[in-house]
């Protein structure tokens, strides 16, 4: 009985330093052979016999036959080779390949070879431009310039004008021209919506007359240019500040006759269908904007955050149209004229930035 129990721990012992060879084992054979090749290629690196490298990685990088994590640690230690058996011209080759197969790569200092890096500095490997996108919510109100209002006539109160929620989309290009310093270009429509209010007075017994309550839309193509500086970067996260202009075409301005009240006698036409006041509106327009804004690091780009102001640089409106608009209801059966304002804006947007890379050799 004793024996047996001597044979059953021995037993015991041995699987269990079976087992680690027994996986290990199974683990090798998971492997294929580039991989294997790979990591005799490692080995035979670091003991110093760099010229066994290149025989046994390049037919696997040739045949692409690695993923990307390997591939991209085969064409390290590759260049390395190159560098060290002082081939320059196969070292830059594979340094290229490199950076395009993994254009987020990086040296790291405490472990790359100065050479490695001198020979990484060379290259381009920041993104040559950027493309985002961009879609957020945005706030309109008027800056009054000139009260032209019917119920100003008669002293009666100033009209007043509240902001309404809308809408913004775009998309833009962005490129680094300097170190922090970047150029911005992009294409945006915009809805904006804004309320107007002219309450209307008795000239004689201040009573009560009526008055104009009225949501304007508007819609505008936008072609924003700006110029942006990083204020701050840190691991993944940056904050941004810029200054630009905006020039603006306008689509379309109308008050829909769903959102209009009316306590002066007027036509049903008036108060209940969408009246276009486009006509009275310039056409075009610029603005001047102000935008700060947070990123993100994401894959190989980032999310954008961003609140931006504008404030138009001209009149919206037109002269000519305050008493006598385009479309005669807005004056004789609305009791509304067109006061001369311009807008300002406040957008807060969320989207996504994608690099681009491009890498070359710089010097």
């Amino acid at each position: 009985m004793y024996q047996n129990k001597l044979l059953y721990i021995a037993f015991i012992i041995v699987f269990i330093l079976r087992v680690p060879y027994l996986y290990a084992q199974d683990e090798t054979e998971d492997k294929s052979d580039c991989v294997l090749n790979l990591e005799k290629a490692q080995q035979q690196y670091d003991k110093g016999r760099i010229q066994d490298v290149e025989p046994l990685i390049s037919k696997c990088l040739k045949n692409n036959e690695y993923e990307k994590i390997e591939k991209v640690q085969a064409l390290k230690l590759l260049t390395l080779a190159y560098l060290f058996l002082e081939e320059p011209e196969q070292a830059e080759e594979t340094m290229l390949t490199l950076l395009n197969t993994n254009h987020e790569f990086t040296t790291n200092p405490a472990i790359d070879p100065s050479e490695f890096i001198n020979l990484y500095e060379k290259f381009r490997h920041d993104p040559l431009y950027n493309i985002g996108i961009l879609g957020g919510v945005t706030l309109a109100n008027p800056i009054v310039t000139k009260l032209n209002s019917t119920q100003n006539l008669n002293n009666s109160n100033r009209p007043s004008y509240t902001p309404l929620l809308s809408f913004s989309v775009g998309a833009y290009i962005e490129y680094e021209f300097k170190n922090r310093f970047y150029i911005n270009g992009g294409l945006s429509f915009k809805n904006l919506s804004f309320k107007k209010n002219s309450p209307a007075t008795k000239p004689i017994t201040n009573s009560s007359n009526g008055g104009f309550e009225g949501r304007e839309n508007q819609s505008y193509i936008d072609l924003p240019l700006w110029g942006q500086y990083h204020i701050m970067e840190n691991k993944g996260f940056t904050l941004y500040a810029g200054l630009g202009v905006a020039p603006q075409f306008l689509l379309s301005a109308s008050f829909p006759g769903d959102a209009m009240s009316n306590a002066v006698e007027g036509s049903a036409d008036a108060t209940s269908n969408t009246i276009s006041v486009t006509a009275d509106r310039n056409r075009f327009n610029a603005a001047g904007i102000a935008l700060a804004g947070v990123k993100l690091k994401a894959g190989e780009g980032y999310v954008n955050f961003q609140i931006k102001y504008g404030q138009q640089f001209l009149q919206n409106t037109k002269d000519a149209s305050a008493l006598t608009p385009e479309n005669s209801n807005m004056v004789w059966d609305l009791s509304n004229a067109t006061d001369g304002f311009r807008l300002h804006t406040l957008q807060i947007t969320l989207g996504y930035t994608k690099n681009f890379y491009v890498p070359k050799k710089l010097r």
